[in-house]
This record gives C-alpha cells, structure tokens and sequence, in this order.
C-alpha cells in the first residue's frame, strides 16, 4: 500500500480508495461548503490522490484552473483518465 522507498507515499489506488478515499468526497463537499469561496477561482490540491477533491472543486466551484499533486505516479495515472477536464493539470511533487 505504501512505497517500499520512503514508507510513507501511497502507491495501491485501490486500497487507498477503500481506507480513504470513501471518506474524501464528503470531507472535500464540507470543507468547500465551508469556505465559500468564489467561482472562476485558480486551485492547488496538494496531495490530490486520485482526484476525489478536484470532482468536488470542479463539480461545484467553477474553477477556472485545478493543478493536482502528488508523489505517486500511480494516483496521477489514475486521476488523468478519471477527470478529462482541460481546465486540470497533474503534475508529479510534494508539498515541499
């Protein structure tokens, strides 16, 4: 589930999927309610995983532009084919 390199980047999609990603969508529809920001907004979703936050921006923030991050290749692949949207962009890295 966690890369053998550093012990701490999720790797398996799917296992994380089960453990967090279930709880994501609500906690991203919550916070996003809570902020209340303005649409046509740029975003940054560090540590984006497969994408659960950016369907919650793009579906109810009318961004005009999301950049997701994260560590593993895996959860980028993923979030590619999961969200077609020309306004996202994927970029591999960390919050460092």
């Amino acid at each position: 589930m966690c890369s053998e390199q550093t012990g701490r980047v999720w790797s398996n999609a799917d296992a994380y999927e089960a453990i967090i990603g279930r709880w994501s969508r609500p906690a991203a529809e919550a916070a996003l309610d809570w902020l209340s920001l303005p649409s046509g907004l740029n975003w940054l979703d560090v540590g984006c995983g497969p994408g659960a936050t950016i369907e919650t921006i793009l579906a109810t923030e009318a961004p005009s532009a999301v950049l997701g991050v994260d560590p593993a290749p895996e959860f980028l692949e993923l979030a590619r084919k999961l969200i077609p949207d020309r306004r996202v962009t994927f970029q591999a890295g960390t919050a460092s």
